[in-house]
């Protein structure tokens, strides 16, 4: 297994704050406090901030202002981004979830 010498880079787009917050405390409490951590609000300013940044993950929200998490999904895939991408929501949707 490749070690990693330099913190992970987590992007997280949501824009509820709240939600912003629980999901930093659950990375902290996964031992994942020293990972270096960037918050945006909209899927406009995710695609923005992938293309000129590198990160290890992403972690979106699948209800969005202005597009939803599959169309956000295609689009940061689409400009080449290949690493994981965790989709959160909180509508229970079993649709959704598949």
């Amino acid at each position: 297994m490749e070690s990693i010498d330099r913190p992970l880079r987590i992007l997280v787009v949501d824009d509820d704050a709240a939600d912003r917050m629980l999901i930093r405390r659950i990375l902290r409490k996964a031992h994942l406090n020293l990972a270096d951590i960037t918050e945006v609000t909209y899927a406009k300013e995710a695609i923005a901030t992938v293309a000129d940044n590198h990160y290890d993950c992403v972690f979106l929200d699948y209800r969005l202002p202005d597009l939803d998490g599959l169309q956000l999904i295609q689009q940061l895939r689409s400009q080449g981004f290949h690493q994981p991408l965790v989709v959160l929501t909180g509508q229970g949707d079993q649709e959704i979830a598949v």
